[in-house]
């Protein structure tokens, strides 16, 4: 079983050349505080996230800020999405997107729960930052999740490290399910 591990990783790190999969653990930063809420009549209210709006199914609400001089170079967003449609501005320029996929660019639904992470650019400080999600589920319908910040490895790390016993069930499941793949794929 230890040579079937083994020869797993080795085979992912070959498949990935040129990634670098390290993580890190070290210091994240929140946005949690002084969103401003633009939402039917609402539209200069502050809020800190996260937070649960009454709105209607498919109901976009905006939270936006602008950001901070620890902005100026290089970084990554984390939001947490849950069975919502999310649009990403900075500035007015759309930068992320969740209806739309990677592979092809056919719509789809968003699913149950997900982790965005989205590279913001060197110059972001100073800029306003709009986030906009809506739900077609009721019981997600208004429900705005935190905000983090930091590079994309502390970020995934912080994750993983709160989150131990889903990454063993992820883990597991996945080396019990290769021999079955690979045992496909050779017949």
């Amino acid at each position: 079983m230890c040579l079937f591990i083994g020869g797993a990783l080795l085979l992912i790190a070959s498949l990935l050349p040129g990634n670098n999969l390290k993580l890190s653990f070290g210091h994240i930063n929140e946005m949690n505080t002084d969103w401003q809420l633009e939402y039917g009549l609402d539209s200069e209210e502050s809020i800190n996230l996260p937070k649960v709006i009454e709105a209607p199914i498919n109901e976009p609400i905006q939270i936006s800020k602008i950001l901070p001089k620890s902005f100026e170079s290089a970084t990554t967003l984390r939001l947490r999405s849950s069975m919502q449609m999310v649009l990403v501005y900075l500035d007015k320029a759309l930068i992320y997107d969740s209806s739309i996929k990677k592979s092809g660019n056919s719509l789809y639904n968003p699913v149950a729960s997900a982790w965005i992470l989205i590279d913001l650019p060197s110059d972001s400080d100073g800029k306003l930052l709009s986030i906009i999600s809506s739900s077609d589920v009721s019981v997600m319908s208004g429900r705005l999740n935190e905000v983090y910040y930091g590079s994309r490895s502390e970020l995934v790390g912080e994750l993983l490290s709160r989150q131990p016993l889903s990454v063993m069930v992820a883990v597991f499941i996945f080396f019990n399910m290769a021999p079955v793949l690979v045992c496909e794929l050779c017949y």
